[in-house]
């Protein structure tokens, strides 16, 4: 796990605990963690000697 993935992580259980599950900005944190995660993915997936 990346340090910016770990933050994004951090700010997701943080605002779960403060604003809850369902609140807007919680949603939208754990939208930008999946989207983080599968952007990571990809990008590893693609190795060192492949372009992207």
């Amino acid at each position: 796990m990346t340090e910016a993935h770990r933050l994004h992580e951090q700010v997701l259980q943080l605002r779960r605990r403060v604003l809850g599950k369902e609140h807007p900005h919680t949603v939208d944190s754990k939208q930008r963690v999946a989207e983080f995660a599968a952007r990571l993915d990809t990008h590893q997936s693609e190795g060192p000697d492949r372009e992207p």
